[in-house]
């Protein structure tokens, strides 16, 4: 069974995000479902390569590709890959959307 985070990350501004916990029995079933906004417009992520980068509390970082669900509403998901959170502890993330491949 999956666990599903729902988040909204702002390219302009700082949005504090929910804090969530996952358990390192989670095996690939943390699903996080984002919406990425400029303001109070949604971005538009045509042509954008959307990739999460998760700094873990050893300070290894992990990239991985987001999927696009719907680009002009600036929605993507990613299923984490186990790497992102078997160490335990507090993580944090970032989105950053590349123009092209």
């Amino acid at each position: 069974m999956q666990k599903v985070f729902r988040i909204t990350v702002d390219i302009s501004k700082k949005i504090p995000a929910p804090a969530f916990e996952v358990n390192t029995n989670d095996l690939k079933s943390v699903k996080l479902e984002i919406t990425i906004t400029n303001g109070q417009s949604l971005l538009d992520l045509t042509d954008v390569t959307p990739r999460i980068n998760i700094r873990k509390p050893d300070n290894e970082v992990i990239f991985q590709d987001c999927e696009i669900v719907n680009a002009t509403a600036g929605k993507v998901q990613i299923v984490l890959e186990n790497q992102a959170y078997l160490v335990p502890g507090t993580h944090t993330a970032e989105i950053a959307c590349y123009k092209g491949n």
